[in-house]
């Protein structure tokens, strides 16, 4: 599978001129686009191929949920050859995120009638329109691209997805999507996400009490509690070190605790 990307000196340089390119990152027609913007390297993939998975993304925020779980589903797939190391590489991201402008633009950087906040040009462009450019075209970190890069982040999702449920990975997402607040409590600490065994067992819960408490536990306060209640007990015990069943009876004791205290 091949895979274009930008080199490191392209990713620097369009972030260098940022400034100089708000309207085109604002889905502005007719706007100049930032110098190498389509200048890939790499290989891998046939371009029919990349542009089949574009064109198949959801825009919108009508029904952000759904979308996003539609999405990453059909990104992961796209890339689904990809290794955990290397899609950690934040070339192969941004390059995607500028040739998914559209997308992004609809989902991250306008309000639910499609409406973008500013007005289109360089002297009306905020500093806080600025950082969404960057957060969602761009991202460094492993914890920026699983939190903030409009398409790295529906690739992360699908790949997690498959490994905790691998027989209903949009189960697992529609529990983790149902609002963003619980993707930030899970998949934004990078401990967390990279530790299978303690992720199955928090999704095992969560599932849970889904079917029997009608997702009490997903509530906002309540699944604060909880993870703030595991980030202790992991103080003290090694929680990926006890069995399976150990770990599943804590979480659910815990679980039940905060569930006592919201009630």
């Amino acid at each position: 599978m091949k895979i274009f990307y930008y080199k490191k000196s392209t990713c620097q340089r369009l972030q260098e001129y940022l400034d100089n390119y708000i309207p085109w990152y604002l889905g502005t027609e007719d706007a100049d686009e930032p110098p190498d913007v389509n200048l890939e390297t790499g290989i891998l993939k046939s371009g029919d191929e990349m542009q089949e998975y574009r064109d198949s993304l959801i825009w919108g925020r009508s029904d952000i949920a759904n979308a996003d779980i539609s999405n990453s589903l059909t990104v992961f797939h796209s890339f689904n050859e990809l290794s955990r190391h290397k899609a950690t590489d934040m070339r192969l991201w941004v390059y995607e995120t500028h040739q998914c402008r559209d997308y992004v633009v609809s989902r991250w950087l306008s309000d639910a009638t499609g409406k973008i906040d500013i007005a289109n040009n360089d002297d009306a462009a905020t500093q806080e329109t600025k950082n969404k450019i960057e957060r969602h075209y761009f991202g460094g970190s492993l914890r920026s691209l699983l939190r903030s890069n409009a398409i790295a982040r529906l690739w992360w999702n699908g790949k997690i997805a498959h490994e905790t449920d691998p027989e209903n990975p949009e189960q697992f997402l529609r529990i983790l999507l149902k609002n963003q607040d619980i993707r930030q409590q899970i998949m934004e600490r990078v401990s967390v996400a990279s530790n299978m065994e303690i992720l199955k067992t928090i999704y095992q819960v969560l599932l849970e009490d889904e079917n029997t408490n009608n997702g009490a536990l997903l509530e906002r306060d309540s699944l604060r509690a909880w993870m703030r209640a595991l980030n202790k007990k992991g103080g003290v015990l090694l929680l990926d070190a006890l069995s399976e069943s150990e770990r599943l009876n804590l979480f659910q004791r815990e679980a039940q605790k905060i569930l006592e205290q919201h009630n």
